[in-house]
């Protein structure tokens, strides 16, 4: 996930997209209509998308495209969903985190977006939320689905594992050992971290919104995106509590550049 220099990243193209489909919010007003007074679960399943027979994701026609695309039924040979973005991928898909096999196993946009929603609770309270979570959705699919069926499988998603070890120990490359990436990330959570040693949500989000250049549009959204996912992406101890409340411990912090770091060894 960069936030120097001129080269877009995929969190800056969805912010951009985001603020550009502003004219749309009705119909995510009507939505939050339908959402007010649920509980946490019963607005998690709302949002979910529905299953056909077997299990099956069942992949609901969206705006501007023709005929609604099909999840595969076979996974890729020898693919292994691991690490911190496996378990984000896991999440979003709705599965068990931990689930290694990719069987079946895709997502698009409204699971994207509802995720965003209800898990991460991006841009909460703010105007026109639900037609930037619709942009940054989109934007995101768009980036990574490299085959353009409308879905992100394993393959395609975790590309966004460099992003994250970019962030969370950028003095390693992209050859780097699992020992050697976790040992560059505790060293950059002591430059960061504040005297309880912990990084905050505060924290991440103000350095995101530092490292972006200066004219970089829609700054203050794509430092919340950068910061939630990250939080998202590598706590392990308070998955209970909101994201904007919970911190990562140096060991949270280097741990997911290891798992990482360990999991790229092991591809070769």
């Amino acid at each position: 996930m960069s936030f120097s220099g001129q080269k877009p990243s995929a969190i800056h193209g969805a912010a951009k997209q985001a603020n550009a489909e502003l004219s749309e919010a009705s119909s995510q007003v009507q939505l939050k209509r339908e959402l007010a007074g649920l509980s946490y679960d019963e607005q998690r399943a709302k949002l979910q998308p529905t299953r056909g027979v077997g299990g099956a994701l069942s992949i609901q026609m969206l705006p501007g495209s023709d005929t609604p695309s099909a999840s595969p039924e076979a996974p890729v040979s020898g693919a292994v969903v691991s690490g911190p973005i496996g378990r984000l991928f896991n999440r979003i898909c709705g599965v068990d985190e931990n689930r290694t096999d990719t069987a079946g196993l895709t997502f698009g946009e409204e699971q994207l977006r509802a995720y965003l929603d209800v898990e991460l609770q991006m841009a909460e309270g703010e105007f026109f939320r639900g037609t930037k979570l619709k942009g940054i959705s989109k934007n995101l699919i768009e980036q990574l689905d490299v085959d353009g069926d409308g879905l992100l499988c394993w393959d395609e998603f975790k590309a966004f594992e460099g992003h994250i070890l970019e962030r969370i120990a950028p003095e390693v490359g992209a050859d780097a050992t699992g020992i050697e990436a976790e040992a560059a990330a505790r060293s950059h959570h002591s430059d960061l971290a504040g005297p309880d040693g912990e990084l905050d949500y505060g924290q991440l989000k103000e350095r995101a919104h530092q490292e972006l250049p200066e004219q970089t549009e829609h700054k203050s959204l794509i430092a919340q995106l950068a910061a939630r996912v990250t939080l998202d992406a590598l706590d392990k101890d308070e998955r209970n509590k909101p994201i904007s409340e919970r911190t990562l411990s140096s060991d949270e912090w280097a741990g997911g550049a290891r798992e990482i770091g360990e999991r790229q060894e092991s591809m070769g």
